[in-house]
Order: C-alpha cells, then structure tokens, then sequence
C-alpha cells in the first residue's frame, strides 16, 4: 500500500532530524539500508513501468475486441424484405 504524501514528508522530516542529532546512527541506517534494501532513492518519482493489472487488462480486452470485430464482418446479413418474392405472388400474375 502506498504512502500518503504527508505520511511521506513526516519521514523525510524524521529522517532529517536524525543525520542532524546522530550522525553516525544514520550512516548506520544507510548501510543497513543498502545492505538489505538495495539503494532505495528518498522520491522514487512517477512510476516508468506499467502497473500489471494494465498489461492484464490490455492483453484481455485487445484480443477480445479483435474476435467480435471479425466476427461481425463474417456474420451473413439477413436478407432484405425488398428482394423477397413468394411463390404465390409470382403465380397470381
């Protein structure tokens, strides 16, 4: 679940406060940070990739609009009432 951005800010906030008043319990932190965590940037930013549930719903819905496309094209028209002749109408004339 993400942070809420004031939730965000109170850590960045904490944090600040913290490499102020003990410098060496953050370099502590940051090298178990890096040492578990990897190097995790403080804004990470906008999102580069495409959330999954994107990619599921395209990889669904695309092939889904392709299929009842082609199956409208290949469906027969049904005739028109126009062109309809009776044999019973043909013979009285």
């Amino acid at each position: 679940m993400p942070m809420e951005s004031y939730e965000h800010d109170m850590l960045t906030e904490i944090e600040r406060c913290l490499a102020r008043e003990a410098p060496d319990l953050d370099a502590r932190m940051d090298l178990l940070n890096q040492q578990f965590c990897g190097d995790v940037p403080d804004d990470p930013g906008p999102r580069k990739h495409l959330d999954w549930s994107v990619l599921a719903l395209a990889l669904v819905s695309l092939p889904t609009v392709g299929l009842m496309a082609c199956a409208a094209a290949r469906s027969p028209s049904p005739p028109s009432v126009d062109r309809v002749e009776t044999s019973t109408s043909a013979a009285a004339w």
